[in-house]
């Protein structure tokens, strides 16, 4: 892998790491609407890693 392949792909791995952080945290929560939400991140998370492999 190059130096300017590694760029983008870093971001994206960090994104997906970013989101699927927020999303567990905010699954943790009482609140339905924090779930819900923690629900759609999670989710955004793991599709953005299947389009990363």
């Amino acid at each position: 892998m190059t130096a300017s392949a590694a760029g983008p792909t870093l971001v994206l791995v960090l994104a997906v790491a970013v989101l699927v952080g927020c999303g567990v945290i905010l699954l943790l929560e009482r609140s339905l609407t924090r779930i819900l939400l923690g629900v759609i991140m999670l989710g955004n998370g793991v599709n953005l890693l299947i389009l990363l492999g």
